[in-house]
């Protein structure tokens, strides 16, 4: 609603991925190495466990339209087919 028309949110993903994408692989690589590679760090506290599960339903939200559209578009039949 603030947001003008002509300013499209998708034209930020590219720079944000350029800072982010770094830092973020910086730091799961440091905490994998202060937990002697036990992956179980990111879920054992409460605090990363929820950001984990808000992360993984955010990515589920954005997928599930496109794998309907594609699952709708799989079985749908041609005129003629029975």
């Amino acid at each position: 609603m603030l947001r003008p028309k002509h300013d499209d949110p998708a034209r930020w993903a590219g720079p944000l991925r350029c800072i982010l994408g770094p830092l973020t692989e910086e730091y799961l690589r440091r905490a994998l190495l202060i937990s002697r590679g036990d992956p179980t760090i990111f879920i054992r506290r409460p605090i990363s466990a929820t950001m984990l599960a808000v992360a993984v339903l955010a990515m589920a939200a954005v997928l599930a339209p496109a794998v309907s559209k594609t699952r709708q578009a799989a079985f749908e039949s041609e005129p003629g087919d029975h």
